[in-house]
C-alpha cells in the first residue's frame, strides 16, 4: 500500500487504538521504497525489524530487505550500517530475549555470506556466525518463525529438508540452528506450505497455512501440535537461572518447574556442589529426588544457609538437575546458581576535616553504587556508612556547595574489608554550587561525574548488575531480567546529593517495563528515607495488587489488571503513604517531584508534555529536609516476569534555588 486511510504511507504506517494513522509514526519520513514489508517484529524496546522483498531503500537510505525502525518510524541508522542485507525476500521475524534476530526467507546470503533461507543476526545486525555454523539451512523458503521461551526455534514454510535431514514445511531448531531431531521424528508434517507458527504457554504448537493435512491427519489450513516428546511427560528445569538469598534468611527455596506436558509421574535428582561459598561453613550441602505426579507442575526444595558474623563478598552456590525418569527431559536451565548476600557487611567511615584539622559537622556524605545512602557529618565531623554487602563497587563523596574537598571523591572496588576515608575540606572564596543534576543522557556512556550504577530504594541485594543499562539513542535504557525470581534491579544512582529546597526536578519516562517490571524515579532524602514514583505492570493472567497507606494508616486493598503509576513516601522503613492510580503512558510521560518549602511538602505532579503539570499527590515531610537529595533512575523486577521488555528515561531536569554569600569575608574601612 501507499496511503493508509488517505494517508499516504508506503508499504508501513501504524494506527492508533480507534483506526486511525498515527500522524506521529514516519512523520515526514519516506517509508518503504520499492517492494513490499511483509513481515514485522516488535522489540521490547519499541524498535520494528521490518522484512519484505523487493525493496531497496528505506526513508531514503539503502536497506536491502531488511531494516529496523526506531519507535517513532526514523530509520535506526545502527543496524545494518554498511552492511549488503538479504539478497532475496525476507518473510519471517522472530526476536529473541537477548536482542538477537531470527529471519528466514528465500534469500541465500545476508551481508555477503551464505546463508540458506534461514538466519540470525545480532542485534547491531551483524551476523551471528555461530548460528547454522556449518549447516545447510532450509532447501526452500521459510515463511514463518517465532522463538521459544528455551530459545529453540519453529520454522514453517515450503522446505522439505532441513540442514540436510527431511522436514516436511515444519521444523524446530536448537538455539545454535541445529535440527531439532526429537521434533517431527517419524512424522510427515505439513502436506503444503506452512505460512505462519505460534508457541502457546503450554508448549502447544500452532500452525497455519495452505496444507489439507498434519502427520497424516485431516487438517484444512488450521493445526495444533502437541509438545514434543510426544509422551506430553514434559522437560524439567529450574525456574530461574539465578537465586539470592540473604544470609540470615535461614534456607533458600528453589523452584523447579514442568513445561511442555505434565502426564504421568516424572523424577529429578537435584544437588548443590560449592561455588565460592563453601559447604558446611557457608551452607549445608543439600541432595535427593523431586517426584512430580500425574499434573503437577512445580516442585521446591531448600538449601540451608549458615549465618556468621564475619563480613563477606557475595558468594555462591552451583545447583545441578540431573536424571529424569518417566519420560521427562531436562530443559534449559538444569544448572543454576544461588548468591548468597552478607547480612554482616562492611563498613566504609571516615572524618571530614579543614586543614587545620578541625571537624566540619552537617556536610552531607554521598555513598553511591551497589547501594546509595546520604548522612551528615556529625559535630565531630564522623560520617559512617554500615552493613555494605561485599564483592560490590561503592563510591563515596563529600558535598558542600561552600568547600572544595580531597580528595574529591574515593572509589571502592570489590569491597572486601572495612575501609577508612577520610577527606579534607578547604573554605572556597565564593561558594561553589555544582550545576544542577540534568542529564539528556546523549552520549554513548554513563557519565561517572553524574551517576553511579546501582540502587537506592531497593535492599543492596537486589542490586544486580546482568540487569543492563546502557545509554542508547539518547536514552537511558533499562533492560530487567526475565524469568528470574526474588529481586534483580538496576540503574542509575546519583554521585552527588543536592539541595532542592523549594525546586523541582523532572523526567520523562519515555517507557516503562511490562509483565511484571517495575519502572522507578526516586528522590533519596537521607536515612532510609525516600520518595518514589513507581510504575508497575501486572504478570500475564495475573491480577496486580497495591495496599494504599494514607499517613501511615492501610487502606482498602486495590486489584487491576492494568499497569498502575504508584507514589510512595517511605521513612524509618515504614510506608508513610502508598497512593496508585491507573498508568497512562500519555497523560504520565514526564515525571516530576516539586518542594513545596512553606509547608516541606514534595508534590508529586505528572504531564504529557514537560509544560502544564498536574499535581497527583503530596506528602508532609515533617523533620525531614531535602538539603542533601540523591536521585535514582532504575528499572527492574520482583519475582520472575516474563518478557519484562524495557525501561527508557530521558531528559533529566533540575531547577533548584540557592542563596549564599559572595564571599566568605568582607572588609571595610571605618567611617
Amino acid at each position: 500500500f501507499v496511503t493508509v486511510n488517505g494517508v499516504i504511507r508506503s508499504r508501513i504506517a501504524r494506527l492508533n487504538t480507534d483506526g486511525t494513522v498515527d500522524t506521529g509514526f514516519l512523520n515526514g519520513q519516506i517509508g518503504v521504497s520499492g517492494g513490499d514489508v511483509s513481515a514485522l517484529g516488535l522489540q521490547a524496546d519499541g524498535k520494528i525489524v521490518i522484512g519484505g522483498f523487493g525493496f531497496g531503500q528505506v526513508n531514503g537510505v539503502a536497506r536491502n530487505n531488511l531494516a529496523r525502525l526506531n519507535s517513532d518510524g526514523t530509520l535506526d541508522t545502527g543496524f545494518l550500517n554498511g552492511l549488503s542485507g538479504a539478497n532475496l525476500t525476507v518473510s519471517a521475524v522472530g526476536l529473541q530475549a537477548d536482542g538477537k534476530v531470527v529471519i528466514g526467507g528465500s534469500f541465500t546470503t545476508i551481508n555477503g555470506t551464505a546463508s540458506n533461507r534461514i538466519a540470525r543476526l545480532n542485534s547491531n545486525g551483524t551476523l551471528d556466525t555461530g548460528f547454522l555454523n556449518g549447516l545447510s539451512g532450509a532447501d526452500s523458503s521459510v515463511l514463518a518463525s517465532t522463538v521459544q521461551p528455551d530459545g529453540k526455534i519453529i520454522i514453517g514454510g515450503s522446505f522439505t529438508i532441513v540442514n540436510g535431514t527431511a522436514r516436511n514445511r515444519i521444523a524446530r531448531l536448537n538455539s545454535d540452528g541445529a535440527l531439532d531431531t526429537g521434533f517431527l521424528n517419524g512424522l510427515s508434517g505439513a502436506n503444503s506450505a506452512v505460512s505462519g507458527v505460534a508457541v502457546q504457554a503450554d508448549g502447544k504448537v500452532l500452525l497455519g497455512g495452505g496444507f489439507t493435512t498434519v502427520n497424516g491427519a485431516a487438517r484444512n489450513g488450521l493445526a495444533r501440535l502437541l509438545p514434543f516428546p510426544a509422551t506430553m511427560s514434559g522437560a524439567l528445569q529450574f525456574s530461574a537461572p539465578g537465586y539470592s538469598v540473604n544470609e540470615n534468611a535461614g534456607t533458600a527455596l528453589i523452584t523447579v518447574t514442568r513445561t511442555g506436558g505434565s502426564e504421568g509421574t516424572v523424577t529429578v535428582n537435584y544437588a548443590t556442589g560449592n561455588g565460592t561459598a563453601t559447604a558446611g561453613s557457608d551452607y549445608t550441602s543439600a541432595s535427593g529426588t523431586l517426584t512430580f505426579l500425574d499434573g503437577e507442575t512445580s516442585k521446591t526444595f531448600t538449601v540451608p544457609i549458615t549465618d556468621d558474623p564475619t563480613p563477606e563478598p557475595l558468594e555462591t552456590v552451583n545447583l545441578t538437575l540431573s536424571a529424569p525418569t518417566g519420560g521427562a527431559t531436562l530443559g534449559a536451565p538444569s544448572s543454576a546458581v544461588l548468591t548468597i548476600v552478607d547480612n554482616d557487611g562492611f563498613t566504609i567511615s571516615g572524618r571530614i576535616a579543614d586543614g587545620s584539622n578541625a571537624a566540619l559537622a552537617g556536610i552531607p556524605v554521598t555513598l553511591s553504587g551497589a547501594a546509595s545512602r546520604v548522612v551528615l557529618t556529625d559535630t565531630s565531623g564522623n560520617y559512617s556508612f554500615t552493613n555494605l554487602p561485599g564483592g560490590r563497587d561503592y563510591t563515596v563523596r563529600a558535598n558542600s556547595p561552600y568547600h572544595v574537598f580531597t580528595p574529591a571523591r574515593a572509589d571502592f572496588t570489590n569491597l572486601t574489608a572495612n575501609q577508612t576515608q577520610n577527606f579534607t575540606g578547604a573554605l572556597s572564596d565564593t561558594g561553589t554550587t555544582p550545576a544542577p543534576l540534568a542529564d539528556n543522557f546523549g552520549g554513548p556512556n554513563r557519565d561517572p561525574e553524574r551517576w553511579n550504577l546501582g540502587v537506592l530504594t531497593q535492599p543492596p541485594g537486589a542490586f544486580d548488575p546482568l540487569v543492563t543499562v546502557a545509554q542508547t539513542n539518547g536514552q537511558l535504557v533499562i533492560t530487567p531480567r526475565a524469568n528470574v525470581d526474588s529481586l534483580h534491579y538496576n540503574g542509575y544512582v546519583s554521585v552527588n546529593s543536592f539541595d532542592l529546597s523549594n525546586g523541582q526536578i523532572s523526567v520523562e519516562l519515555s517507557l516503562a517495563g511490562i509483565n511484571g517490571a517495575e519502572s522507578i524515579f526516586a528522590l533519596g532524602i537521607g536515612g532510609d528515607a525516600f520518595l518514589r514514583f513507581l510504575v508497575v505492570s501486572p504478570r500475564p493472567n495475573q491480577l496486580l495488587q497495591v495496599q494504599p497507606v494514607i499517613d501511615g494508616v492501610k487502606q482498602a486493598p486495590v486489584e487491576a489488571t492494568m499497569p498502575m503509576l504508584i507514589f510512595q513516601f517511605v521513612q524509618n522503613g515504614q510506608i508513610f503513604f502508598n497512593v496508585a492510580i491507573p498508568y497512562d503512558p500519555i497523560a504520565h510521560h514526564f515525571l516530576r517531584f516539586r518542594h513545596f518549602a512553606p509547608a516541606n511538602q514534595i508534590i508529586f505532579e505528572t504531564s504529557p508534555e514537560a509544560a502544564v503539570y498536574t499535581e497527583r499527590a503530596r506528602g508532609d515531610l515533617g523533620e525531614r529536609s531535602v538539603s542533601a537529595i540523591t536521585v535514582e533512575l532504575a528499572g527492574g523486577t520482583n519475582g520472575a516476569a516474563p518478557n519484562p521488555g524495557a525501561v527508557i528515561f530521558d531528559n533529566l531536569v533540575t531547577q533548584t534555588i540557592n542563596c549564599r554569600f559572595a564571599t566568605a569575608a568582607v572588609t571595610v574601612n571605618e567611617g
